[in-house]
């Protein structure tokens, strides 16, 4: 009893720190999201897979509540209930074996056995976990190959994963970028003064010169969201313009996301947020997120765990 009590104080906790924003970014949510989820499979008994699928659907819908806008939480429920599914699948494949998931609990049987299905999801976890801790280390990797010498690049915004990818690209490549400050959060001042201190030649400009910059540039990069199932991209209030601008002067657009970002969610979706106003007043007058209509088509680079998915031209 005492054991189901501390893992529902931790789940509250976890939504607590959602709630709060005491944990920011898609990335370190998803890996919370993936902790308090391997701890349910380690510590709870289920006596079949249906009973596992129903307990994290509802921790998942309860994480999902506490943070709408981070899409991450959400996709990583659906992995977890994605590995489940495929482990009671193949079990129904193979002979009847005491502890598996489509047994009775209190079958006799090898404590070994009977702990092979929930010892096979822990380790899909993990792997997925350990998926997420390289993540962005394979996007960057791929720098080099998207970036040339002398290039004019342009971005928006603070975005992590740009950021590494561009200190990457760095290394071997000489090019310049020109950072939108992009208002209202004005983060790409933080982008433009770790760029410089990277040693790559930065050009800070009002978000209001984009579109006269955008002859200039050969290429524009970006992070984002996360990416919807139809090609849409939710991204950061600007870009949107950003984009029409690159599609005017036939410009590549790119967007840099990892796999913890791809939604099957639609823009239509009514569980779709762009923006937590119910959370936070100050997102009702100033919103963080806006959508990139359904223009992507998606590169599959050589390393399975990511992707990058380039606006093409209409």
């Amino acid at each position: 009893m005492s054991e189901k009590k501390d893992i529902d104080e931790l789940l509250e906790e976890c939504c607590a720190v959602f709630r709060r924003r005491q944990i920011e970014g898609s990335l370190p949510c998803a890996k919370k999201t993936l902790d308090v989820l391997r701890l349910i499979v380690t510590n709870k008994r289920h006596s079949t897979a249906a009973a596992l699928i129903d307990e994290i659907r509802t921790v998942g819908y309860k994480m999902q509540t506490a943070r709408p806008v981070e899409l991450a939480i959400g996709n990583m429920v659906r992995r977890v209930l994605h590995i489940i599914r495929e482990e009671a699948k193949q079990e129904q494949y193979d002979e009847a074996k005491p502890g598996s998931f489509t047994q009775p609990a209190n079958q006799e049987g090898p404590e070994a056995a009977r702990n092979q299905g929930k010892h096979e999801v822990i380790e899909s976890i993990n792997e997925l976990i350990d998926e997420l801790d390289h993540i962005q280390g394979s996007i960057t990797l791929q720098g080099v190959e998207h970036i040339h010498a002398n290039e004019v690049i342009l971005t928006m915004g603070m975005s992590d994963t740009t950021y590494l990818f561009l200190k990457e690209a760095s290394k071997k490549r000489e090019f310049q970028v020109v950072v939108a400050e992009g208002a209202p959060r004005f983060d790409g001042h933080l982008m433009a003064r770790k760029l410089a201190d990277a040693g790559i030649t930065t050009t800070l400009i009002a978000d209001s010169a984009v579109y006269a910059m955008m002859a200039r540039a050969n290429k524009v990069l970006v992070g984002a969201h996360a990416v919807l199932a139809n090609g849409g991209v939710v991204a950061p209030v600007g870009l949107h313009m950003v984009a029409l601008a690159a599609r005017r002067h036939s410009i590549p657009f790119v967007v840099l996301v990892g796999l913890h970002k791809l939604s099957p969610l639609f823009p239509t979706d009514p569980e779709l947020l762009y923006n937590g106003q119910q959370l936070w007043y100050e997102e009702a007058l100033y919103p963080w997120y806006g959508a990139i209509p359904n223009c992507c088509t998606f590169l599959q680079s050589l390393d399975k765990d990511q992707k990058v998915a380039e606006v093409s031209k209409r």
